[in-house]
């Protein structure tokens, strides 16, 4: 019956006056059948199809009787597994049937009342009868002992407080107090018990690992609960706040004092306030001021925390970390800017005490946090700590400590330091402080030794110990070749952040910056590091890596699991990845090309007009960033992209477009097509070779996969795909105005020829931050950028190059997830130009060619024919005789199944979903049919290259070298009449 109900019409189930649901419901109450009938009746709580009309007859399910049927099994259910002390058959049934039952109830409320309540085609429906005991019901699976039906439930509700209509009942209202005390227990972490005390842990969890990975998203759909609730009740959750502070800071573990257990117990109670702090400040913030609580009850809980005078290093970290989420109620009480200044400074100054004496790990987090929230304090309060005669006081407290930091604090420093001196008054004063930040970076980059080591590989190499093993170096020269390293990493960091906090502002009408001048005197440095690092990888430059090194470019063990998908947070796979040289050095090459990257993506982003008037940057960023880059590892041809090309064009002012943009896109689009193009044809050469992956593979298994480089390199070429996507998909948003169609006209009838786009205003820095996480361009900014793309066929040609020959690869992920690219690109691409029916065939059969290959695949049909139903209107439009003549020409289609299309797509009756079935049984003799047969759209003049259709199967040699051929020979698609 349950297989029944998923796919018939909701029409029968409700005849006879709700006949079915009724025997369901009776069922419900019937021990041996129950959990079957409650199967059933999710099956139909589920249904998201169909109109209001159709679905509304399921809310009689809210009535009296069958809640009363559903009320007596959830509070039998309920009962049974509360006096549950021990794991047995009996108990885990009765626990199946509840959380079944409860799911029943979830989405009868989610799926089904929420979309029903007041839709616009029955404004008057409202809330259904019963609406307050059902929601009486969702609180006590909250209240419940298992952490599972919280977690479920809690996903629920905040759907419920979010609706508009919803939000205003009567019966929610009433019960928000009852569920703001209930969620409240529940935002603690709650400890991994396998005994008797808890046996739902038992049933619900192998081991703790798993237990640990559930626990990090229960407490995430806790808190969207206090998310949500933050609108409705801000004063009670204020109050909530402040009890929680002041209770915590006169604990006695509060000073890590007690058992390990009791101060482990009182970690976690932190934790959960933290959050919860963090949480309700944040949503607090974007409420207007009228709603907010009086400023003494938000101020209240600063107040309590600088009163707080902890010790444990994990509790103080918390602590400084519920400061920080609280900056935003600064306004509110600035006197209490001071001393907050000062207990950050203090718990930096106390965790370097302490990590002299032998307390690295924890203490160093403690001081990191500090840092990192001084940051944010400098940046959203610059203007207050001006004001209030503050920034000496930062200055003299960063100097006192600058010896005994890390290079990774010191860069904390120079950032905040940055943030804080914008609000000085003169630019003077700001690039007098600016200076001195960036004097030790000047000092180690304009240093004859970085110099020369920058300028080769062999100096590099030398330089960072890349030439020699280190089990041959004294442990002086060791100490020497880490400081190298560790000083290259901190100047382009701290660079990075300079450029990161530094702003391009309009003064008497000229654009300048007071970070600028620091950072475009020290830029030459970064573009020679990047050309030098990239020459490592280009064809014999690895001569001059010793041989342990020689994976030295390559991800680290951590890096590639992530990659395969395995569980870095497994105690025994951190137990199989040591700290090595091995390790140390590919972590020194990742951390220097994150840095100069990051540096080119900062300028652009943040000193807009100055930094695309630098001279020769077109010529500097092709010599460096695209230097080798067709063998330029994966990973970092990542970090090329999303760190420093998309920002570098997708903030280029709009006169620029034509000197930056089109030369640099024109190359990276070349480039991409033969790099990935490469990677085709060595997935070809590797097939059939790769060890089988399986559902079963315990940690050995996986362990072994992940040393092996032909799997890594297999995932990583899906992975440089995927990225290669994402990054087109920022330079076409969806949303471009028609009227930037090629050869489209205007009002008196003209021709309107495709010409420049406007950008953003001349100079213009896009894109501030609101903290301070930096953020990628908005689509806004890649709307100027696509419209001028639409005038440089160029582009487009080479962009539909690498997706066609992507279609035809024999991966059944890799096509599908370029044939899903393309469901997106062609109506961006139609928006600019209707190009003749002599076009289509070039799309049409790669497309061919991808059922062929992959039709055993449902996803790659299902994409495919998507693909088939955006294109087809248009090939209509272009030419409706021809585009019959060419679909008549496939494989095993008739006169009729094109005909039959064709009336279809015409008749604006006709469904989607009928649609779709009619595409299909037109290739239906295309779908997943024998590699050796040959499917050939017979239209010469358009005619692809084709290509041999490969299956899933291991090739024999002489198969694979004639498909690796003709993939080689599949860039020069003939592709320029598109866009003539």
């Amino acid at each position: 019956m349950s297989a029944f109900l998923e796919w018939c019409p909701m029409k029968p189930v409700f005849a006879n006056n709700f006949e079915l649901l009724e025997v369901f419901c009776n069922l419900v109450g019937c021990e041996p059948l129950r959990l079957a009938a409650v199967e059933c009746l999710i099956q139909l709580a589920e249904r998201k199809s169909g109109g209001v009309s159709e679905r509304e007859p399921l809310l009689v399910l809210f009535q009296q009787k069958p809640l009363e049927i559903f009320l007596k099994a959830v509070s039998a259910s309920i009962l049974e597994t509360e006096q549950t002390t021990s794991v047995n058959l009996q108990s885990q049934q009765s626990y199946n049937f509840l959380k079944r039952l409860s799911t029943l109830l979830l989405r009868l409320g989610t799926h089904q009342v929420l979309q029903l309540w007041g839709t616009r085609e029955k404004p008057g429906s409202g809330e259904p009868t019963n609406f307050g005991v059902y929601l009486d019901v969702l609180l006590e699976f909250l209240k419940h002992g298992s952490i599972c039906l919280n977690a479920e439930t809690a996903l629920a509700v905040p759907l419920f407080l979010e609706h508009e209509l919803v939000r205003e009942s009567t019966a929610l209202r009433e019960r928000l107090p009852t569920l703001l005390s209930v969620c409240a227990k529940l935002i603690v972490k709650p400890q991994y018990d396998s005994s008797s005390v808890n046996p739902f842990m038992a049933m619900d969890f192998l081991d703790q690992t798993e237990f640990n990975r559930f626990a990090v998203n229960y407490r995430h759909h806790v808190l969207e609960v206090f998310r949500s609730l933050v609108s409705l009740m801000p004063m009670e959750i204020a109050e909530l706040i402040s009890g929680c502070v002041m209770t915590v800071s006169k604990s006695p573990e509060a000073l890590g004092q007690g058992d390990a257990d009791a101060v482990q117990l009182f970690h976690n109670q932190c934790s959960g306030i933290q959050a919860l702090v963090d949480v309700f400040a944040s949503a607090l913030s974007k409420l207007p001021r009228d709603v907010w609580p009086n400023a003494a009850l938000l101020v209240q809980p600063l107040e309590s925390l600088l009163l707080w005078n902890c010790t444990d290093p994990v509790i103080a970290k918390a602590k400084i970390t519920m400061i920080e989420s609280l900056f935003v109620f600064l306004d509110l009480a600035p006197t209490l800017l001071p001393d907050i200044i000062r207990q950050i400074l203090a718990a930096v100054e106390s965790a370097n005490a302490a990590i002299a004496q032998g307390n690295y790990e924890v203490f160093n987090a403690l001081r990191l946090k500090a840092a990192a929230s001084l940051i944010r304090l400098c940046f959203t309060h610059s203007e207050l700590i001006h004001r209030m005669s503050l920034l000496t006081a930062i200055y003299d407290g960063v100097q006192a400590q600058w010896a005994l930091s890390t290079y990774r604090l010191r860069q904390y420093y120079s950032e905040a330091l940055v943030c804080a001196s914008r609000a000085l008054p003169s630019l003077a004063e700001q690039q007098a402080i600016v200076v001195q930040i960036v004097q030790p970076v000047a000092d180690i980059l304009e240093s004859s030794e970085v110099q020369s080591a920058i300028s080769s590989t062999a100096a590099l190499a030398e330089y960072i110990g890349l030439d020699q093993s280190p089990a041959q170096l004294s442990e002086e020269r060791k100490a020497t070749l880490s400081k190298h390293r560790h000083e290259l990493i901190f100047a382009f960091n701290c660079l990075s952040a300079v450029a990161r906090r530094g702003e391009a502002v309009e003064v008497s009408g000229t654009l300048c910056s007071a970070a600028w001048p620091s950072v475009q005197r020290l830029l030459p440095h970064v573009f020679a590091c990047i050309r030098t690092l990239n020459d490592f990888s280009s064809p014999g430059a690895s001569s001059v890596i010793c041989a342990e090194f020689k994976k030295a470019f390559e991800l680290t063990m951590i890096g590639k699991a992530q990659v395969l998908g395995i569980d870095i947070s497994v105690p025994e796979f951190m137990k199989r990845v040591r700290e090595d040289s091995l390790s140390a050095m590919q972590h020194c090459v990742n951390k220097l090309y994150e840095g100069c990257f990051t540096v080119l993506g900062h300028c652009a982003n943040r000193f807009g007009e100055l930094f695309y008037t630098l001279p020769n940057l077109v010529e500097e960023v092709t010599a460096s960033t695209f230097h080798s880059y067709t063998s330029l590892p994966a990973a970092y041809l990542k970090m090329s992209i999303r760190l420093c090309l998309v920002r570098l064009l997708m903030m280029c002012p709009s006169h620029h477009f034509d000197t930056v943009v089109t030369p640099l896109l024109t190359l990276l689009f070349n480039r991409m097509n033969e790099r990935l193009n490469m990677e085709w044809v060595q997935m070809v050469q590797r097939q059939g070779d790769l060890p089988k992956e399986s559902p079963e593979d315990g940690l050995e298994e996986q362990l072994e996969r992940l040393c092996q480089d032909e799997v890594v390199e297999d995932h990583m070429a899906r992975y440089m795909l995927k990225e290669y996507l994402w990054f087109v998909g920022k330079m076409l948003p969806a949303d471009i105005d028609p009227s930037h169609r090629r050869g489209s006209q205007s009002a008196d009838g003209a021709t309107a020829a495709p010409g420049p786009a406007p950008g953003p205003p001349n100079g213009s820095v896009a894109m501030e931050e609101e903290d301070e996480e930096d953020k990628t361009p908005s689509m806004d900014n890649g709307r100027f950028l696509a419209k001028h793309i639409a005038s440089t066929p160029a582009l487009y040609e080479a962009l539909l190059t690498t997706c066609l020959t992507g279609l035809v690869v024999p991966d059944a992920l890799f096509s599908n997830r370029v044939c899903a690219f393309l469901l997106t690109l062609l109506p961006k691409l139609s928006t600019f130009w209707l190009p003749d029916v002599a076009t289509y065939p070039k799309i049409l059969e790669p497309i061919v060619q991808s059922l062929c290959t992959h039709g055993e695949h449902a996803g790659n049909v299902t994409t495919c024919v998507q693909l088939i139903y955006v294109i087809y209107p248009l090939m209509l439009q272009a030419n409706e005789q021809a585009t019959q003549l060419l679909l008549s020409r496939l494989p095993g289609a008739t006169v009729d199944k094109v005909s039959a299309l064709k009336e279809g797509f015409c008749n604006p009756a006709t469904k989607d979903k009928k649609k779709r079935d009619l595409i299909r049984q037109l290739l239906s003799g295309v779908i997943g049919k024998s590699t050796s047969e040959k499917h050939q759209i017979a239209v010469p003049e358009a005619h692809l290259p084709r290509v041999p259709l490969v299956g899933s199967k291991s090739m024999a040699e002489a198969e694979v070298t004639h498909h690796v051929d003709h993939i080689l020979a599949l860039p020069d698609l003939g592709l320029t009449s598109l866009f003539s």
